[in-house]
């Protein structure tokens, strides 16, 4: 029986000389693994789509619990990603969390749709890639079950506070109720701005989570936060991560500036 799925390619590794290895998001089987075989001899089409962060139906066999590829076409791909470094390694990272985070063999239409979304706002290059990564990284773990509280502070449930500190277990106090005792409590300092961004990311429809703008210095705080916070819910290590922040580091370029 052919089974036909839409999904973005989110690793891809060689098997042997000919074959191919390659994890595919999918609409509503999750991710999946899927042989391509003999695939520098087949359609040139299938080879294409064999690539990382294409996005394509696919037209599988199942054996057993094995999948392989019969068809591809493609129905998306993302080019100025492939030809910057900066944005591809920003993707492979966010393609890596995915696969760490998001579950196997069960829908997962609400990550396919973040990710997409993510790509074709990469790909355009109208926004900071910092800020971008700060958005995609906080509503990622939304998804994944780690949403932080944030509507208002926790203890006197006001949000009219210039300044709050965030808690890296995911909740938010205005200066004044936080207790002084914070020896063993891992948090930032934030101001209402990147509180309110926050917020936005999220709460919001996944299409308009991208809909608003920061400061030069709100980003990098935001960005630094949203890392943080993720790598302290999930406890993952991540080199694809690791590649990015060394880029960034290695740059004359204002990371603020990169779009």
């Amino acid at each position: 029986m052919l089974i036909s799925t839409d999904g973005v390619i989110t690793k891809s590794i060689d098997v042997g000389d000919n074959n191919k290895l390659i994890t595919i998001l999918t609409k509503n089987k999750g991710v999946i693994y899927v042989f391509i075989n003999h695939c520098k001899n087949i359609k040139k089409n299938i080879s294409a789509a064999s690539e990382i962060l294409s996005y394509c139906n696919f037209i599988l066999t199942k054996n057993k619990n094995k999948y392989i590829v019969k068809d591809v076409h493609i129905l998306k791909i993302f080019p100025n990603v492939r030809n910057d470094i900066f944005k591809l390694s920003l993707c492979c990272y966010i393609a890596q969390l995915i696969n760490e985070l998001s579950p196997e063999g069960y829908q997962s239409n609400e990550y396919l749709r973040l990710f997409l979304n993510f790509l074709y706002i990469t790909n355009k290059g109208t926004k900071n890639l910092l800020l971008i990564k700060s958005i995609i990284e906080l509503r990622i773990a939304t998804i994944a079950g780690y949403m932080p509280d944030l509507i208002c502070c926790q203890k006197c449930l006001s949000d009219k506070s210039y300044h709050f500190k965030f808690l890296l277990s995911g909740k938010i106090f205005c200066d004044k109720c936080l207790s002084e005792n914070t020896e063993n409590i891992k948090f930032l300092t934030i101001n209402k701005s990147l509180f309110l961004a926050m917020r936005y990311i999220v709460y919001s429809d996944i299409s308009k989570i991208y809909s608003f703008r920061l400061s030069n210095e709100d980003v990098q705080m935001l960005s630094n936060l949203t890392e943080q916070y993720l790598l302290f819910k999930t406890e993952l290590n991540l080199g694809t991560l690791n590649y990015f922040n060394s880029l960034i580091k290695k740059t004359y370029i204002d990371p603020c500036n990169m779009r």
